[in-house]
Parts: structure tokens; C-alpha cells; sequence
């Protein structure tokens, strides 16, 4: 009988460690980023007029997906919140209408994914960067989201456009 519960703890815990796994799971991607919310060129905070987590919300079209990833859509066009603590990890808007980046982006959970447009505050719009072409932005509520804690690494520094 011992035997018994220890078996169905260790089953137990290796269900919740899997689910936190996926949840966290990292994802590498690679694409540009196509329309910034708001139009400054400064760090917004997740809690006004404080000094804690600064947030920028992207829409980026993703051209390459790696790993279990590379079934999913190219070119596809996701919601990004992507998080920092530190000013050296702000990305400057220069950057973003001239750069291909290597994403490492967090899935989230089904919860999460239907609360993500609690990130886009309707009185600051969407603006496209220049390598949105031209093209008008898709509607962020209709893309899928995507969490970003780590500043995304340069894959060339200017894009061929298509």
C-alpha cells in the first residue's frame, strides 16, 4: 500500500512538472518586427509611475520557426509583450525598422492566451515600423500571443524585402 501512494505521488508530480514545463517552454524564432504600440521611443512600465518591469508590445511576422515549431505557418504574424528590467535590454526604434531578429519567445498557457489583449491599451495604436512594408497591421486581436523576457539577438541587420 505504500508502495502504492508513493507510485501515484511520483506520477503526480511528473503531470504538474510537465504542464509547468510546456508552459515555460522557450521557442526560437526569427523574423522582424512590424508595428510597435505607441510611437515613442521610451520604455512604458507594466505598474504606471513606477520603476518596475518596463513592457513593449510588438506585432512581428515570424518567417522562420525552429524545432517542433517549423510545421506552424510562415511567415506568420504573432502578438509579442516583451519584458525587461534593464535599460540596456530596450530595444531603440532605429533598430526595430532596420533589423531580422532571433526571438526566444514563451508560449503561453490557454488561460493566458485569452487574457493577452489586457496588453494592448486601446488609446495607444498600433504604429508600423518600416519593415511593415507599407502594409497595413492585422488586427492584434485576431493573432496569437507570445511572451518575450529575454531582448531578441540581431540575425542581419538589414532585411531583403520581398
Amino acid at each position: 500500500m505504500k508502495n502504492r501512494i508513493y507510485v501515484f505521488a511520483l506520477i503526480f508530480l511528473l503531470g504538474i512538472s510537465t504542464i509547468v514545463e510546456s508552459a515555460n517552454k522557450v521557442i526560437s524564432a526569427q523574423g522582424m518586427v512590424i508595428g510597435l504600440q505607441g510611437t515613442e521611443d521610451s520604455p512604458k512600465f507594466e505598474e504606471p509611475r513606477s520603476i518596475s518591469t518596463a513592457v513593449e508590445i510588438w506585432i512581428a511576422r515570424i518567417d522562420h520557426w525552429s524545432g517542433e515549431y517549423k510545421n506552424r505557418t510562415d511567415k506568420e504574424t504573432i502578438l509579442i509583450k516583451y519584458c525587461y528590467s534593464r535599460q540596456d535590454e530596450h530595444v531603440a526604434l532605429e533598430e526595430l525598422n532596420r533589423t531580422v531578429w532571433k526571438f526566444e519567445l514563451q508560449e503561453l498557457s490557454d488561460k493566458e492566451k485569452k487574457s493577452c489583449m489586457a496588453w494592448v491599451a486601446p488609446d495607444h495604436p498600433f504604429t508600423p515600423t518600416s519593415l511593415a512594408g507599407g502594409k497595413n497591421l492585422p488586427s492584434p486581436g485576431a493573432l496569437p500571443c507570445f511572451l518575450m523576457t529575454k531582448r531578441p539577438v540581431p540575425a542581419s541587420p538589414t532585411p531583403t524585402t520581398r
